[in-house]
């Protein structure tokens, strides 16, 4: 059972904490394209021993030696070293570009358009695009430029609201339509002792800090981004602590804390703090369950494999009898391959990428080789043929595992990574798939055209969003007193930060998405 928890959570560690530790790594052999990029599970995973790019290189004829970073700054610094020397790579490969390096890069001649050979060199990425046309959309440029290649995933995870089921069940209660509906859910899991043990140790919530708390503004009609924004119906940016459904959320938080419906430390305590804190030292398979629902990817990152399939994610809550949630991570991660001007056969690089958008590919790409490091059984349900041995699992995921972030290029498949042996991943996958009807995406995806509104942007974020979590954590604890002159004491403060500047800065950026 350790072994399997290992997995998942190594999964969730590369999707959402890249590590920065590995050294770079040295060129598997001469002769071969020169590939540069960032890895983010760098720790235990060297490109220049992977069995995924020797058994690319058998599907392909392309190989390739490598300039590894594990440091996400220090790969771009000898990246733009390589540049500006001329001593380029030939590909970026889990490139890490952001928007504006994309538009810079290729501007300067550094990189190249793709646009033109997709459809020549990459039949298998040309007929998706062409399918879902908003995928394409979101990866070219306002000139029709494409410079890098993206990961596709259409059932990408999401950060969800999860309830214990079993809780439920045993106190003969349904899931919640409302907000009401729901604080009265957290009472009854505070007050009738659903892990039947006789004691009132049960935590209804457990959160950490604003971030996550802010996945419960749906439940006043709110889908706002890490910027603290969303676009309305009529196309109009709204700034999110600026509306009355803001503060009601807050105040919501205030009594949740003040009742014991959200855990104590919420505001107090780091993610490691809480997985310490929630760590025992009892083995023994009674020990009952003191969480009623957390806000996280997955529930296996607090409680053990088999307790997380308790767990059920929380139909969004109605307000004004509609439903929304936030959307997290949509269909496409931009910026992950990139071919330079360097390169002399770019058609033969791109064929190579291209074999990550197959079906074969993303299995190669997230699971490795059919027969060695995993197995289908009849039901065409797939496992780890190293599942039961540590040493040797931990050798998989290292050297024959490429994907599992949101930087690595191709098309996760979807329905295969949701027909594992592992019963806690399928449940947590398919749980998250019913969020999928309810899903907003916050704010479009736009392209950095003007660098000095860009800069102005990211100084007015720094005093902002810092201003805005302090205050919803102060105000739930209860530090500051919520009231109307304190509220609005608030509002002034983040219209003397620049918060209507901010409004109008991306008001601009979307209308010439329009």
């Amino acid at each position: 059972m350790k072994i399997r928890r290992l997995f998942v959570l190594v999964l969730i560690v590369c999707m959402l904490c890249p590590a920065a530790l590995a050294q770079q790594a040295e060129p598997a052999a001469s002769g071969a394209w020169v590939m540069m990029g960032y890895e983010p599970e760098s720790e235990t995973r060297a490109w220049a021993d992977s069995l995924f790019f020797s058994r690319m290189e058998a599907l392909t004829g392309v190989s390739f030696t490598f300039r590894q970073y594990g440091d996400v700054e220090a790969y771009r610094a000898a990246r733009e070293e390589a540049f500006s020397t001329g001593e380029m790579p030939d590909v970026l490969f889990k490139a890490c570009l952001s928007p504006a390096e994309e538009m810079r890069l290729l501007q300067d001649g550094q990189i190249i358009d793709l646009a033109p050979y997709l459809e020549s060199c990459m039949p298998t990425l040309w007929t998706i695009l062409e399918a879902r046309p908003d995928w394409r959309e979101i990866i070219t440029q306002p000139d029709g430029a494409i410079a890098s290649l993206p990961l596709l995933n259409g059932a990408q995870r999401q950060c969800a609201v999860w309830i214990n089921g079993q809780w439920l069940d045993a106190l003969g209660l349904t899931m919640p339509e409302t907000i009401d509906e729901y604080t009265q859910v957290l009472r009854a899991f505070r007050d009738m002792d659903p892990n039947g043990n006789g004691k009132q140790d049960e935590v209804p919530l457990s959160l950490v800090g604003p971030w996550e708390a802010k996945f419960l503004l749906h439940a006043w009609g709110l889908t706002p981004n890490d910027y603290n924004l969303y676009v309305d119906q009529s196309g109009t940016v709204c700034f999110a602590p600026y509306q009355e459904e803001f503060r009601a959320f807050v105040e919501w938080l205030h009594m949740a804390l003040e009742e014991g419906l959200v855990d104590s430390q919420a505001f107090r305590q780091s993610q490691s703090m809480r997985t310490a804190s929630l760590t025992t030292t009892d083995t023994s398979d009674n020990q009952p369950q003191t969480l009623g629902g957390m806000i996280s990817v997955a529930p296996y990152t607090l409680v053990s494999l088999d307790d997380a399939v308790d767990y059920v994610v929380l139909t969004p809550l109605a307000y004004e009898q509609e439903r929304v949630y936030r959307q997290l991570l949509g269909g496409v991660a931009r910026g992950t391959f990139a071919v330079t001007s360097a390169c002399e056969d770019v058609e033969a690089v791109l064929r190579w990428a291209d074999y990550l958008y197959t079906e074969e590919g993303g299995r190669l790409a997230f699971a490795g080789e059919e027969g060695v490091d995993y197995t289908m059984d009849s039901q065409g349900r797939w496992r780890w043929t190293a599942e039961d041995n540590y040493g040797t699992l931990t050798n998989t995921l290292s050297l024959s595992i490429i994907a599992g972030d949101d930087v690595t290029p191709g098309l996760e498949p979807a329905a295969f990574m949701r027909n594992t042996e592992i019963d806690a991943d399928n449940h947590v996958r398919r749980q998250t798939d019913t969020l999928r009807d309810y899903l907003v995406e916050p704010f479009p995806a736009t392209w950095p055209t003007d660098e000095a509104r860009e800069a102005r942007i990211a100084e007015l974020q720094a005093a902002l969003a810092p201003c805005i979590d302090t205050a919803i954590a102060n105000f739930a604890m209860g530090l500051t007193e919520l009231n109307d002159e304190t509220w609005q004491d608030f509002l002034q403060t983040l219209e003397e930060l620049g918060a209507e500047e901010f409004i109008a800065l991306w008001q601009e950026k979307l209308d010439e998405t329009a």
